[in-house]
């Protein structure tokens, strides 16, 4: 036995209209529900083939990648720029570790040789003690920029960065190695950034910055400054380089977000 929709009555099968309430029971809603369209996931042809036929992408040539590539591409992405740092970028650590070496003389080593020497009874012995620790302080110095070589050296063998059509990644390190990988959709903005150092050496950096980044300063790797936390940064680039990887990377993170329907 059917029930009134309205009031919950008990009603004929053939009746009408509801005879407590007086419902019309056969009123019918014509209108159709509103169904949301279902977004598919694209498919690794859809995406090659929107590189394929992409007029800006045609002139990358996408890379094979390597038996020791050593992170795993994802379903349907694939690489189309590997970049290696220049081999100034060696210069720049070894630079940084000589500047902490000064600042290390200039507030901690002469204010102590200076206090020492004052202490030693006689000019002879007060000389005699401040050219050895002198001496020894000069070799901490050098021992540091030495130092900042060799670590400068072993980064410059480890630093890679990688452009794909689902994400940027980096690779850093010295003895062991970490990724830092950003997705295309997530990207709010490429900044090409050359600080004095790296006019100097004739390098730039690329930080590609996320949503929701921010641009406090804080120490970065011994290598000075980054203005850009949690950013994906691109050191030791050649500048003449940078337009075409800051333009390549827009590109790519709008076509990401219309495959995923990110638009924020």
């Amino acid at each position: 036995m059917p029930y009134c929709p309205n009031c919950g009555k008990e009603v004929s099968p053939d009746a009408k209209f509801c005879p407590s309430c007086g419902h019309n029971l056969s009123a019918v809603s014509t209108s159709a529900p509103q169904v949301q369209p279902v977004r598919q996931e694209p498919t690794p042809e859809k995406e090659l083939d929107d590189i394929r036929n992409d007029p800006f992408l045609r002139k990358f040539q996408l890379i094979e990648p390597s038996p020791d590539l050593p992170f795993k591409l994802q379903e349907g992405e694939v690489i189309l720029m590997a970049i290696k740092p220049k081999k100034k970028v060696i210069a720049k650590f070894a630079f940084s570790t000589f500047i902490a070496a000064i600042i290390l003389v200039i507030f901690l080593v002469i204010p102590f040789v200076s206090v020492l020497a004052t202490s030693t009874s006689g000019p002879a012995g007060a000389k005699q003690t401040l050219l050895v620790l002198v001496g020894v302080f000069v070799g901490i110095v050098l021992l540091i920029i030495v130092v900042g070589v060799i670590y400068g050296y072993l980064a410059y063998n480890k630093y890679r960065y990688w452009i794909t059509n689902h994400r940027t990644i980096g690779k850093r390190g010295v003895i062991g190695y970490s990724f830092d990988s950003m997705p295309l959709e997530n990207v709010a903005d490429v900044i090409v950034s050359r600080g004095i150092l790296d006019r100097i050496l004739g390098l730039a950096t690329i930080y590609i910055q996320p949503i929701g980044g921010s641009g406090f300063m804080v120490p970065v790797r011994g290598i000075g400054m980054n203005r850009y936390t949690g950013s994906n940064s691109f050191i030791g680039l050649d500048p003449s380089a940078t337009p075409e990887i800051q333009q390549l990377i827009f590109h790519l993170r709008d076509i990401r977000k219309k495959q995923t329907g990110r638009i924020l």
